[in-house]
């Protein structure tokens, strides 16, 4: 297994406990350079990181678990998240030049999932949607409208998995969405195609590469090939597979040590820009920096890019 070693960290989350969860990336105009990090404290709300690990701002919203963002316009960038404490999603215009969150008021069907837990949203060329899933396996989807003034959303998906899931991540450019249930695998749904049933794409059955509980899943284009990272949080590490070539295995990664920063463990969410300028940031769920409190540990996607180029070699 390959050792990717972080090139910094983020300050730790405010809560103490089980606190720092999920993650998403601001990037610029051209989606080359990383300008924000976007995380979640499951026990306050929102934090905002700049590209040295320190936080610029935060929002005190409540149990927010899962975070996602999309560039609506050059001036309008989407956050959208699941919020326990609410029991709904919740939504946010984020400005990265001030920077700030400013809660969008939303007038949002009453879900019918007992415990809001994984969130992720879907843009294509004409919508943008959202999909939040339950700690009991039921996953719905909503198409989204976001005027001037609010955020209108209209259910358009529903579906039961049997056993808790979590981690979610959509492929706007070939229209998948990605589902980790977390003692089982991750599925796979065609939003091209809803009336088509999720597909088992990888299982834990007889997997030596995955340990449950299977939690963050990221995406990362390079070289025109589409990569699925998975969380593999029962050996701590994250596996590789190629979603251009049926989801073959490539290899896993551990992100260790470096200098003053310790090893990533028990990982939740993670996210992953595109690009060689681009960053992997992942959740550490035992920060033993001087027992401090949870954060993230953040890595250049240089490595990563070579970690791919050399596979299980």
């Amino acid at each position: 297994m390959k050792t990717l070693l972080p090139s910094f960290e983020t300050k730790p989350v405010y809560s103490k406990g089980d606190a720092a969860d999920d993650v998403a990336i601001f990037t610029d105009i051209k989606n080359e350079y990383p300008l924000s990090i976007i995380a979640t404290d499951k026990q306050l709300g929102l934090l905002v990181y700049d590209m040295k690990g320190n936080i610029l701002c935060s929002d005190s919203s409540g149990h927010i678990n899962n975070v996602d963002l999309r560039k609506v316009s050059d001036e309008r960038v989407l956050i959208g998240c699941s919020n326990r404490t609410i029991n709904a999603m919740q939504f946010f215009n984020f400005q990265n030049t001030q920077p700030f969150l400013m809660p969008i008021p939303s007038d949002l069907p009453k879900t019918k999932i007992e415990e809001v837990y994984g969130f992720c949203l879907f843009q294509n060329d004409l919508n943008i949607f959202a999909f939040v899933v339950g700690k009991e396996g039921l996953l719905e989807g909503y198409k989204l409208n976001w005027d001037s003034d609010s955020l209108k959303a209209i259910k358009t998906y529903s579906h039961s998995f049997s056993t808790q899931c979590e981690g979610l991540v959509s492929d706007d450019a070939n229209g998948k969405l990605y589902v980790a249930e977390e003692d089982l695998g991750v599925w796979m749904i065609d939003l091209n195609h809803l009336e088509v049933k999720p597909e088992l794409i990888i299982s834990l059955k007889n997997n030596k590469y995955l340990k449950k509980d299977l939690e963050g899943l990221a995406l990362f284009e390079w070289n025109n090939e589409v990569y699925l990272i998975v969380s593999s949080q029962g050996n701590n590490s994250f596996a590789v597979f190629n979603s251009n070539n049926f989801f073959e295995y490539v290899g896993s990664f551990i992100i260790g040590k470096n200098k003053n920063i310790d090893r990533t463990s028990e990982t939740d969410g993670l996210d992953i820009s595109n690009g060689i300028h681009g960053i992997t940031v992942a959740q550490d769920g035992n920060n033993t920096n001087k027992g401090k409190n949870q954060n993230f540990k953040i890595v250049e996607n240089i490595d990563l890019i070579q970690f791919l180029k050399n596979g299980r070699k």
